[in-house]
């Protein structure tokens, strides 16, 4: 007897509901996963935590913007540059702080 087992790696897409004429909402298991706002000639996709995931020509680039292997992807990229953003700050208030001691030496060497 053989028996076939169908591997777990298939995901259930978005589904999508038409919430007004220019609104989109998505939910992906059972969850909120984003919306879609049409303004103008543009399709805004906005991810489950408000931000934007960027604006499109057609609606279906937005929905694909919005699946979840792109916002993976999406969310390590904005990650990656809030940590930059991180040790450049870090780095200038070093500098800062670096800065007002040699004035304070300065000062006090007067």
């Amino acid at each position: 007897m053989t028996v076939t087992a169908t591997p777990a790696t298939s995901t259930p897409e978005l589904r999508w509901s038409r919430v007004s004429d220019s609104l989109s909402s998505g939910e992906w298991h059972g969850n909120y996963a984003g919306m879609i706002e049409h303004v103008g000639d543009r399709y805004i996709a906005t991810d489950a935590f408000g931000g934007v995931a960027g604006r499109f020509r057609t609606e279906e680039a937005a929905r694909a913007a919005l699946q979840p292997d792109a916002l993976e992807a999406a969310h390590a990229e904005r990650e990656a540059r809030e940590q930059r953003v991180a040790i450049a700050t870090a780095m200038l208030a070093a500098c800062s702080a670096i800065i007002a001691a040699a004035g304070m030496l300065t000062l006090a060497s007067l």
